[in-house]
C-alpha cells in the first residue's frame, strides 16, 4: 500500500516551493524482517522492496525507462533516477543493489522539497532549485549506528530543471552519514554522486512545441 501526495505552494505569481510526500508499507510480507532486498526476482524470499532512490535495478515491474538498467557503479548511466517512491536522487548503481541502505521491506516514508528561485539567473533563467530530499526506511542497522541513525537519510543541493521538470540534474551538497557511506562504496570523485533523471513520457512533442521553458 503506498501513497503520493504533491503540492506547490506559491509565494508569488509564478515561484513556488514544490512539495512531494511518499508513504508506503507492506500489508504483508513474509521477509518484513530479513536484511536481504529483492528486485527482479527472488532473493532469499524477497520479491520487491521499497527504495528511497529508484535507479534501473530497482524498477523490478519495468514502470520507467533506464538507459542503463543493470549498469554497475561507476557508470554514468547508472545515475539516473526516477522520481517514485522515496524520490532521492542518488543512483549508485546495481553493484549496491543487495547491501546499500535505503531500503525497506516494511514501511518508508519520505518528503521531498524543492524551490523555485525569486529571481532569473543569467543563463540558466529559472531552472536553478535548491532541493532537499529526508526519508526513513525500515531496515537492517548499520553498524557503528543507532537504529534511529540508521534508517534516518537526507540529502540537499542544487538541482537543474529543464522542459517543465521533466529532464533534471541533481548536484548533492550534504548528506546523511548513511548515504556518504554508500557513495564511498559506490567509488569514484564528485562527478559519481550527480544523479540525473528524464521522464520520457512527459517529453511529448507535441507539448514541448506548445510548453515554456521554467
Amino acid at each position: 500500500l503506498n501513497s503520493t501526495w504533491k503540492q506547490q505552494f506559491f509565494y508569488n505569481t509564478r515561484r513556488a516551493i514544490h512539495v512531494r510526500a511518499f508513504a508506503g508499507f507492506f500489508l504483508k510480507n513474509t521477509a518484513r524482517a530479513s536484511s536481504a532486498v529483492g528486485f527482479g526476482g527472488p532473493t532469499d524470499g524477497v520479491r520487491g522492496s521499497l527504495s528511497l532512490s529508484n535507479a534501473g535495478y530497482t524498477d523490478y515491474k519495468y514502470d520507467q525507462v533506464f538507459f542503463g538498467r543493470n549498469e554497475e557503479s561507476g557508470s554514468f548511466l547508472a545515475q539516473q533516477t526516477a522520481e517514485v517512491e522515496g524520490g532521492f536522487k542518488h543512483g549508485v548503481g546495481a553493484r549496491l543493489a543487495d547491501d546499500g541502505p535505503g531500503h525497506s521491506n516494511d514501511y518508508l516514508l519520505a518528503l521531498n522539497l524543492k524551490a523555485d528561485l525569486p529571481r532569473k539567473l543569467p543563463i540558466l533563467g529559472y531552472a536553478l532549485r535548491p532541493y532537499l530530499d529526508i526519508g526513513f526506511a525500515e531496515g537492517p542497522k548499520v553498524f557503528g549506528q543507532t537504529e534511529f541513525e540508521s534508517r534516518l537519510f537526507f540529502s540537499g543541493g542544487f538541482a537543474l530543471e529543464f522542459f517543465g521538470g521533466n529532464f533534471g540534474i541533481y548536484f548533492p551538497v550534504f548528506n546523511s552519514k548513511n548515504l556518504n557511506d554508500l557513495y564511498r562504496q559506490a567509488g569514484g570523485n564528485y562527478a559519481r554522486r550527480i544523479g540525473w533523471r528524464i521522464n520520457l513520457n512527459g517529453l511529448e512533442p507535441r507539448g514541448l512545441m506548445l510548453r515554456q521553458l521554467p
